[in-house]
């Protein structure tokens, strides 16, 4: 005979082959099942405590009629916390105890399967492993639930990306070109060791090497590897500074209209100097130079009238005059004179020189007449 009971009352079902009667009986009559208390067995119409252990194949909970659902795992008189319940967020009188509102999270704004636990210190939820028979896992993740933070064991393996109050958390997946990465070291250096291409800046560690290409020539014609300083705009300069702090300051560099290096500007003035080389100098150049094969120019006799008229008394300095009597000085023959005149190519007097008094030597070659032109080295 099989029974079970159901309605108010319930009823006493008897099983045969041939049908079901069922036998009206009063629950409250019940004083035993199988020979034990009713008290032994829990209510499923009221509240009721089991003393001992409780296997189910299956439980379940009805969430759609009664909004006060769920698990509590603890006391539920005395304890809201230690429960398990679902609920929409901001459902009210809801859980085992049916008076929590459901709070609202930040991914997590409508329906959840809650875990409600006690935010007193070290309390939290874990995770644990062993062998099917050990008496003491190993906790391998955990969440404190007094402020969320949460320890894994292993790795950590996300699909997506990760953030940290609202910020991407960087990883090799999601860094490189274009992701916004701002780190405060590259490379073990701090960014301020660096030296920036869209602000001034100051390079302080010594020297700094920019190199050229391996077998590289300034012959080059064309751009190629290296440092280089660059104007945009046409028939502007490209140049660079040197300053001497609290001294003086210059620049240098190409002159965009000439094609010319050029020196000058700040403490040399509103100039734009020229610099020489052996691609620009010789005639025709404005090079105007001390020193001719390391002599003063003034020491040279040039075809100008000033020079012809300008003594000078100087040894070994070449001068074209006879002397001052008249009388014929031959090839290679010293004579002395305190005044001597300086005659132009047709022997007309342009200068009579006094208080050159010396040895001269003849050194046209052919012997000088008076009134002829010749040209003597003053030798003491």
């Amino acid at each position: 005979m099989a029974i079970s009971y159901s309605g108010a009352d319930a009823s006493l079902y008897t099983k045969n082959v041939s049908q079901d009667k069922a036998i009206a009986i009063n629950r409250n009559d019940i004083t035993s099942i199988n020979e034990g208390g009713v008290d032994l067995y829990l209510r499923s119409d009221v509240d009721d405590t089991a003393a001992g252990f409780l296997e189910l194949p299956l439980i379940g909970t009805q969430r759609v009629s009664n909004v006060a659902s769920g698990i509590s795992w603890y006391n539920r008189d005395t304890y809201k916390a230690w429960s398990t319940y679902m609920s929409p967020a901001g459902q009210t009188n809801t859980g085992p105890t049916g008076d929590i509102t459901a709070p609202a999270g930040s991914l997590v704004t409508s329906w959840g399967l809650r875990n409600y636990i006690e935010n007193s210190a070290n309390f939290g939820w874990t995770w644990e492993s062993g062998t099917s028979a050990q008496t003491t896992p190993t906790v391998v993740a955990e969440i404190r639930s007094s402020d969320g933070a949460m320890r894994l064991g292993g790795a950590l393996t996300v699909a997506g990306n990760i953030t940290s109050a609202g910020n991407t958390v960087w990883t090799s997946g999601n860094d490189g070109a274009g992701s916004g990465l701002d780190a405060d070291l590259l490379d073990g250096v701090n960014s301020t060791s660096f030296l920036r291409s869209n602000v001034s800046d100051d390079s302080s560690g010594g020297t700094t090497r920019f190199f050229s290409p391996t077998g590289g020539l300034i012959s080059t014609i064309g751009q190629t590897i290296g440092l280089q300083c660059y104007q945009p705009t046409a028939s502007t300069d490209a140049f660079m500074t040197f300053h001497v702090g609290g001294d003086f300051a210059a620049h240098f560099g190409l002159d965009g209209t000439t094609n010319d290096l050029a020196f000058g500007g700040w403490s040399m003035g509103a100039v734009k100097n020229k610099v020489w080389h052996a691609g620009n100098d010789g005639s025709g150049s404005g090079l105007d130079a001390d020193l001719l094969d390391g002599v003063q120019g003034s020491s040279y006799w040039t075809t100008s009238t000033a020079q012809l008229t300008t003594a000078g008394n100087a040894l070994g300095q070449p001068k074209a005059m006879y002397n001052g009597t008249g009388a014929s000085i031959a090839n290679n023959v010293t004579t002395s004179s305190a005044s001597m005149r300086f005659v132009s190519w047709n022997a007309t007097v342009v200068h009579t020189s006094t208080g050159i008094t010396g040895t001269w030597r003849n050194i046209t070659g052919r012997a000088v007449a008076a009134n002829h032109v010749g040209t003597f080295v003053k030798i003491s």
